[in-house]
C-alpha cells in the first residue's frame, strides 16, 4: 500500500468513526440487529468438496425439501432499504469474503469475519471486516438515508431496552420469591 493510500485509509477510518459508522455498535450495526433479517443457512458448515456429480444417475422428482437432521445457522443479517424506499442495502457475515485487487481488471476474494458491507444503487459504498475499513466512500446521499433509518431503529432498540427491563424485573421477582421459597422449605425460615 502507497504511502498516500494509508493516509487517505486512516483519514476515511477517523472519518466513518466519527460519523458513527463502524462496527456492530454503529449505526449500521443498530440497523441490522433491529431492521435486518436473518441469514439463514441449512448444513452449515464451509468445506470444499471434490467429489463430481454424477449426471447420469437418476434423481428423485420433485423439488428439494428441508432435511430435519441438518443444523441450521444464522450468518449474518441483511436489511433491505426498499420498504423504506430507498435503494440500499446493508448486510453483516460472520466469516465472508472481501475483494482485494489483483489488477484492474482482476478481483480475488480474501476470507474475513465480522464483514459488515453497504451498496448503495448497486454499487459499494462502505466495506468493514474485523474493524478494519477497506472501503468508505462518503456521500452525503447514501449517508442521510442511513441516518434516517437509524432513527427507526433507534426507536426499536429504545422499545426493545424496556421490554428488557420490565423482562428482567419480573425475572429477578421470580427469583427472590423462589430463594425465599427454598429457604423456608430448607431452613425452616
Amino acid at each position: 500500500m502507497l504511502e498516500k493510500e494509508k493516509i487517505v485509509k486512516e483519514q476515511r477510518t477517523a472519518e466513518a468513526i466519527n460519523k458513527n459508522l463502524m462496527g456492530l455498535e454503529g449505526k449500521l450495526g443498530v440497523i441490522l440487529k433491529y431492521l435486518g433479517q436473518p441469514i439463514i443457512s441449512q448444513n452449515a458448515s464451509n468445506y470444499n468438496s471434490t467429489e463430481w456429480q454424477d449426471f447420469y444417475k437418476e434423481e428423485e422428482e420433485g423439488m428439494p425439501v428441508y432435511d430435519i437432521d441438518s443444523p441450521l445457522m444464522e450468518m449474518g443479517k441483511v436489511f433491505d432499504g426498499l420498504k423504506f424506499g430507498h435503494h440500499i442495502e446493508l448486510s453483516f457475515i460472520v466469516e465472508g469474503a472481501i475483494p482485494i485487487r489483483i489488477s484492474e481488471h482482476q478481483t480475488a476474494y480474501e476470507p474475513a469475519s465480522k464483514v459488515i458491507k453497504v451498496t448503495y444503487k448497486g454499487y459499494l459504498v462502505y466495506l468493514e471486516s474485523e474493524g478494519n475499513l477497506h472501503v468508505y466512500k462518503p456521500m452525503d446521499e447514501w449517508e442521510d438515508i442511513i441516518n434516517t433509518i437509524y432513527t427507526s431503529a433507534k426507536k426499536l432498540q429504545m422499545k426493545h431496552r424496556k421490554e428488557n427491563e420490565i423482562e428482567e424485573k419480573e425475572s429477578n421477582k421470580q427469583n427472590k420469591l423462589s430463594f425465599l421459597e427454598r429457604l423456608r422449605e430448607t431452613w425452616g425460615i
